[in-house]
């Protein structure tokens, strides 16, 4: 893309106003005109050419101190869908999600690691082709895969490929703890500005990733390698099979079975990652972003020196964070936005 093109800055300043809108529903064009330092005819314009395409709606006038009050706008959630599939140890999920990434259908397929990437793939298709059923095929935008590095090889077996030329959609794969960390800064920006921080993707594999200022510096599963104990590594010890294990069990009466071994050896290789990088900031999520007060406080109790909290990201979050990929690369293109900023 040469930016210095009025084509160029038309898709970018239309990629920043639908992003705006996502961040504050029922923004009125003079405040996006304002937020994004545009003027108030480009705006007026961009807003135009995404209502008459059904993207964006008018809600209504907003509250105002006084004068005339303005229209708000907001992004119209229905009006294209992503497919999300997020491959993890033991099921995979496969989800159709909305521009706000709400899971509007979706299902769980067991993974199967015997046999090659190829074979397991078929399944996955099957599983989109009866979710995209219901929905208009000039609706999907596009398509996000979260990886789990441990769980099949796929280095020799492009997915995405696979998957575009069977759908007829765009795909996009990525790790799962790097697309992780990608939803989450979206849910909080705070994570985008702190200068060290750390994300434990607890799975069904322990993976961490080091984040400076928004970038990812290191991701990797060797985390869930580091010796907590004589006798086992941090993944013997915590994986998460006993929380995506059992179907028919609460979440929360599956994390009180949890024996206080599984916190302290987190908390002990939390402390020896935050020794190494300084992070002031640990953040616990994929299927980790389900465990609640009691457990989270018995892994504060013993790294006093950061904060520890969970995501924001909620119970189905590899779910939504695949559903991101697709919306960020296809849709928002707020990782564009973020690297092009300086020029903006």
């Amino acid at each position: 893309m040469k930016l210095s093109q009025p084509k160029s800055a038309r898709i970018i300043n239309t990629s920043r106003v639908l992003y705006e809108l996502r961040q504050h529903p029922s923004v009125s064009r003079a405040e996006l005109a304002r937020i994004l330092e545009l003027n108030k005819v480009s705006v007026g314009e961009i807003t135009g050419d995404l209502i008459n395409k059904g993207m964006v709606r008018e809600t209504g006038k907003t509250r105002t101190e006084n004068g005339r009050r303005p229209t708000g706008l907001s992004v119209c959630y229905d009006s294209g869908f992503v497919l999300a599939v997020d491959i993890a140890g033991k099921t995979s999920t496969i989800a159709v999600c909305n521009l706000d990434a709400k899971p509007v259908k979706f299902e769980r397929i067991p993974t199967v690691t015997v046999g090659s990437p190829e074979e397991f793939c078929v399944s996955v298709l099957k599983s989109c082709i009866r979710n995209m059923k219901l929905i208009p095929q000039e609706k999907f935008i596009g398509a996000g895969i979260s990886l789990s590095s441990s769980v099949l090889p796929w280095d020799d077996f492009d997915i995405a490929d696979a998957m575009e030329t069977s759908l007829h959609i765009e795909t996009v794969a990525e790790d799962a703890t790097k697309a992780l960390v990608n939803a989450e800064k979206l849910v909080d920006r705070n994570l985008a500005e702190k200068e060290s921080a750390m994300y434990l993707n607890w799975g069904q594999s322990m993976s961490l990733a080091v984040i400076s200022c928004g970038r990812i510096l290191t991701c990797g599963s060797e985390f869930g390698k580091l010796q907590v104990s004589p006798e086992a590594d941090l993944e013997h010890i915590c994986t998460a099979c006993e929380i995506t294990g059992q179907k028919d069990a609460r979440l929360s009466d599956i994390w009180e079975n949890l024996g206080d071994d599984v916190f302290h050896a987190v908390s002990k290789a939390l402390r020896a990652a935050y020794r190494i990088t300084g992070a002031k900031l640990a953040v616990i999520g994929g299927e980790g972003a389900s465990i609640p007060d009691a457990c989270l406080d018995k892994i504060r109790e013993v790294c006093p020196d950061f904060e520890v909290r969970r995501s924001l990201l909620g119970e189905k979050a590899g779910t939504r964070a695949a559903g991101e990929l697709a919306l960020d690369r296809f849709f928002y293109k707020s990782t564009m936005l973020d690297d092009i900023k300086t020029w903006v």
